[in-house]
């Protein structure tokens, strides 16, 4: 099961997948945004981060030796730091040693400069005599600015000095897990439950049960046991009794464990975020978005400040159609976190279904800056911005780049041929939409839009290869099928084309375009009753169409009843009465039933439409000849 419950989609932009993807011709709408192929990342919850809450409250020997240092280290404690920075100021000045310069690094990191405080750190292991602390200290900073293997060699470094420094292996471990290094996190994580007592070796057994559940299902009772001995050690600690709840199988039965699971937890501790956070992970899972929503908004009534909450439901109100919703989520998480790139992107997607497009830009683009250009899902929506402004060289451009970031990139091709098929570029879309299909066997829509462009081409073999594709991917593509129909009406196989419009018409009786389309092919195959009874099914859903009279008066000429072929050309007559074309089928069929004065009255009426008209020049000479009268 997904342990995590991750909300994803696949794709729209994607994006995932997706949202708004055209009918018969796709009209070279815009598809697939691009975070719709985008996966949330959940954010940790308090248990699974490195933080140095952990540490000892006595410092080490060694600085309890120096009485100095000990009372600098309880200012930065207490937060006295204007006043911890004078004292350690003063004691650089008078002792140029790895521990001054560790207190002052200590104090930048208590602060959150961590830059600096790396500079410190690196200054004080320069420095002797050599205090084994700053190593650890040093490790908490790397790993906060993301020098995981600095960080890991940091800790490392401690427990060189200290075998048995509980805070260095559980810190070690949780960065394992973090860069996927299961199983040496538990081969460290195992020695740090050794090391302590009560809640740290609770929080130890809690990270060693995820280490050993992220390895796969079949190394889940070691991940249970642990769980349940965090448990037994600390009764109140709700993490693992949360990660139990989702150690079942991925199917309806263990959705359904998980979620009473989790309901007790929540009985026990009513508004606990991660309980609820894990609940709307669960309902995403099940695909009920709506029960999702509604989770992920308990939880904010809780905790308003529980950003990944906030932001996967701003992921679900985009996959609901919410934009104006979805748009004030990602923005209540920028409030809190400005560099968050992945909610600016989001709400430059939720700005764009809005058509705030210049809002759209200014999101992507500051999402692009803050990733130095190396972003290729924006450029690819920042591309669909300028095509939805009529700006298709800078939407080319945008896509282009795109594809210089990640060549192999599926959707990028695809949205490229989409642009080259609205500016009639067949052969250029041709070649991006094989690239998509080359990259993404599964990709629908692009196999569907080789079949249109193959089909205008007449490239009728390729054109049906592709429709069959599509249908193959999903069996209920009804204009697929459609258009495959017509494909094999073109190459003279009528049997196959009326299949697959009965077909369509057993998915929806009330498609009136197959019902024309069919009795078209059965008009084709002679089989006149059935062509008749298709177009009649049509006027019952579409009792003003002219076309479907059309159709049907040809199929009364065809059974020789011209004098009902006669009637229905009328109704269309006086629903279209500009059309010269009506005003000829309607004389043709006057003239077969014996009414030559009537056939000539509705030929001058067209000739006055159209008095070039050779077609009913034609007829007016013919009706002449046949009634012998100049």
């Amino acid at each position: 099961m997904n342990r995590a419950f991750k909300e994803s989609f696949v794709p729209i932009l994607g994006l995932l997948g997706l949202l708004f993807l055209l009918l018969l011709y796709v009209r070279y709408q815009v598809g697939l945004d691009a975070g719709e192929v985008t996966v949330i990342t959940i954010q940790a919850s308090a248990s699974d981060v490195t933080d140095d809450d952990l540490l000892e409250e006595e410092p080490d020997v060694f600085l309890a030796a120096d009485k100095q240092g000990s009372e600098i280290f309880d200012l930065i404690v207490e937060n006295q730091w204007q006043q911890a920075e004078l004292r350690v100021n003063q004691l650089i000045k008078q002792r140029d040693d790895a521990l001054a310069w560790s207190l002052f690094g200590i104090l930048r990191y208590k602060q959150q400069q961590d830059k600096e405080a790396l500079m410190l750190l690196d200054s004080a292991a320069t420095k002797s005599p050599v205090w084994p602390t700053l190593f650890f200290y040093r490790g908490l900073v790397n790993s906060r600015l993301g020098n995981l293997d600095a960080a890991q060699a940091d800790y490392r470094r401690i427990m060189q000095f200290n075998e048995n420094h509980f805070e260095a292996h559980y810190n070690l471990g949780l960065l394992l897990i973090r860069q996927d290094e299961f199983a040496e996190a538990v081969t460290v994580l195992k020695r740090a439950t050794t090391l302590a007592g009560g809640g740290r070796r609770a929080r130890a057994h809690y990270q060693l049960g995820r280490a050993w559940a992220e390895q796969g299902e079949a190394l889940w009772d070691g991940a249970r046991s642990n769980f349940n001995l965090a448990i037994r050690h600390l009764p109140g600690f709700i993490e693992p009794r949360i990660a139990l709840a989702k150690l079942h199988p991925d199917n309806e039965e263990g959705w359904a464990a998980s979620e009473r699971e989790l309901q007790e937890i929540l009985e026990l501790d009513t508004g606990n975020a991660s309980v609820l956070f894990a609940l709307a992970q669960l309902a995403t899972a099940k695909g009920l978005t709506t029960v999702a929503i509604s989770r992920y908004q308990q939880l904010l009534q809780y905790a308003p400040e529980h950003i990944a909450g906030r932001y996967n439901l701003g992921l679900l109100l985009l996959k609901d159609k919410k934009w104006r919703e979805a748009r004030d989520q990602f923005s209540r998480v920028l409030e809190s976190e400005p560099k968050n790139v992945t909610a600016l992107f989001n709400r430059g997607r939720a700005n764009y279904r809005i058509e705030e497009y210049s809002m759209a830009l200014a999101d992507y683009h500051l999402a692009l800056d803050l990733r130095k250009g190396d972003y290729p899902e924006v450029l690819l929506n920042i591309g669909l911005v300028h095509v939805a402004l009529q700006d298709f060289n800078a939407a080319q451009q945008s896509y282009r780049q795109a594809l210089s970031l990640r060549e192999d990139y599926p959707s990028a091709w695809y949205n490229l041929g989409l642009l080259y098929m609205r500016q009639e570029q067949t052969e250029e879309a041709i070649k991006a939409f094989n690239r998509a299909v080359t990259l993404r066997k599964e990709y629908v829509q692009a196999w569907y839009n080789l079949g249109v462009l193959y089909g205008r081409q007449e490239q009728n073999d390729k054109s049906i290869a592709a429709y069959e594709k599509a249908l193959e991917l999903r069996p209920y593509y009804t204009k697929a099928r459609l258009n495959l129909a017509v494909r094999w009406s073109r190459v003279g196989q009528p049997a196959k084309a009326v299949e697959h419009y009965r077909k369509v018409l057993e998915e929806d009786a009330t498609y009136s375009s197959a019902w024309y389309n069919l009795s078209l092919v059965y008009l084709e195959l002679k089989q006149y009753e059935e062509a008749e009874l298709a177009i009649h099914k049509m006027l019952a859903m579409e009792p003003d169409s002219v076309k479907a009279r059309v159709l049907l008066a040809d199929i009364l000429t065809a059974l020789g009843r011209h004098a009902d072929a006669v009637g229905v050309l009328e109704e269309a007559v006086d629903i279209e009465s500009d059309s010269t074309l009506l005003r000829l089928a309607l004389a043709k069929n006057l003239r077969l039933t014996g009414q030559p004065e009537q056939a000539r009255k509705e030929i001058y009426k067209g000739l006055a439409l159209d008095p070039e008209n050779q077609e009913l020049h034609d007829e007016l000479q013919l009706l002449e000849t046949q009634f012998n009268k100049n």
